[in-house]
């Protein structure tokens, strides 16, 4: 009546007001989507109205059941019913690249990913839309402060726990600080090797660098070999030369740069060669000579050793 349509019973009890331009098509016999007062809504065959929201135009269901339509002047998804599967919360329409795709998108002031069918795939917790680079499926991104990756499909690959974003640049993995410690991670977010180093690491052209751990300095490389096992109390100050003197075992001896030994620990005090490049000294009950950088003149020590043995034969 009055040009519209309504619900009554046979006593002429009225459900359902005249707010209807069409006469309803009931799924059934049991409901249909009306437009009511400028909005789409599902009422029951006897004009009881069960839709959870009115929504700004008549729905359009895909083949799972599902349509994204709009009230509130945001965008949901609903089912056939007008249940409510992802409330209004995104500022455009979704589209998907097929049935399968989820689609990562922002609502609430972070980022997450939904499924065409409303279902959200990823809570909203990133800061930042993940950028998926073509033929990698993962991403670097940032919640709840620290960086962690997640998948193209939405699955968490590595929890949220590097202080920074890792810098690969044209490596496959890459140093972070975890936990308060460096370790190695690679680009789909692996932990090649648990945090370990207190201190930044400083890669030469090598890639080596002092590093301690358990206490210790040692030398360590950019792949996580270690080169020299952490034993020195303080770490080594070369200076501009390629060696260092340095003590460990309470006795003095010299490191290079790249972590070799060049003389194990075997000086009470360090030697003091002032400005020569070498000098005698007694250790392990002999005398031998040793120059600055560590090295033992070999041929000193035996010709020492050689008198010594002529002078005990009374020769």
């Amino acid at each position: 009546w009055n040009g519209l349509w309504g619900v009554v019973r046979h006593n002429g009890e009225v459900l359902l007001a005249p707010t209807a331009s069409e006469r309803p098509l009931f799924d059934g016999g049991r409901a249909a989507w009306i437009e009511r007062e400028g909005e789409w809504v599902v009422v029951t065959n006897h004009g009881a109205i069960i839709s959870e929201v009115a929504v700004s135009d008549r729905p359009i269901f895909a083949e799972g059941g599902y349509a994204w339509v709009r009230w509130n002047e945001k965008w949901g998804a609903i089912d056939t019913q007008g249940k409510v599967i992802f409330d209004a919360q995104l500022s455009s329409r979704p589209v998907f690249a097929g049935d399968n795709e989820i689609l990562w998108v922002e609502w609430n002031g972070h980022w997450g990913a939904i499924r065409p069918n409303g279902e959200v795939a990823f809570n909203a917790i990133l800061s930042s839309r993940p950028i998926f680079v073509e033929g990698e499926d993962c991403s670097w991104v940032r919640w709840n402060g620290l960086w962690g990756v997640v998948s193209r499909d939405g699955r968490v690959l590595l929890d949220a726990m590097l202080d920074q974003r890792p810098q690969f640049r044209e490596r496959s993995t890459a140093w972070a600080k975890w936990r308060g410690a460096w370790g190695i991670v690679s680009r789909k977010g692996e932990i090649i090797m648990n945090p370990l180093l207190r201190n930044t690491p400083q890669f030469d052209e090598n890639d080596l660098t002092w590093g301690l751990w358990g206490g210790l300095w040692g030398v360590i490389s950019y792949d996580g070999r270690v080169v020299l096992r952490p034993m020195l109390p303080e770490k080594p100050n070369f200076g501009s030369a390629n060696y260092a003197w340095v003590k460990w075992n309470d006795h003095w001896g010299v490191v290079s740069r790249g972590g070799e030994v060049i003389l194990e620990s075997t000086f009470l005090q360090r030697p003091d060669f002032g400005s020569q490049e070498s000098m005698w000294r007694e250790w392990n009950g002999g005398w031998g000579v040793i120059a600055k950088d560590g090295r033992v003149c070999v041929l000193g020590f035996k010709f020492v050793e050689l008198w010594g043995r002529l002078w005990k034969k009374g020769k």
